[in-house]
């Protein structure tokens, strides 16, 4: 089964209530009955603001996926790939393990 994971920028869009990345959320969920979403992503996002309503109902559709039981392989990815950026990193291993 293929399973869709979202990023920074799709939980941006979410949050903004862009009509065409509720589709998609809709449609990944329908298909693959699950979407994830890596936790390092959320917390790069969330700010717990009344303005993130829509974000909220998004997250309710969505599987977040610890940080904790992939920190070694993450931190093996930036270095290969010489990135700081821990988050693309983790969506990248969820990705490729799990999406």
């Amino acid at each position: 089964m293929t399973r869709a994971v979202l990023d920074a920028g799709a939980l941006i869009a979410l949050e903004r209530d862009d009509r065409q990345m509720w589709a998609v959320l809709k449609l990944a969920a329908r298909r693959s009955g699950e979407v994830l979403v890596p936790s390092s992503v959320i917390a790069q996002v969330w700010r717990g603001s009344p303005r993130q309503a829509a974000l909220a109902r998004a997250l309710q559709h969505c599987v977040a996926v610890s940080f904790d039981t992939m920190v070694r392989p993450i931190g093996e990815l930036c270095g290969r790939t010489r990135t700081t950026d821990i988050c693309d990193a983790h969506v990248a291993i969820v990705a490729v393990t799990q999406g």
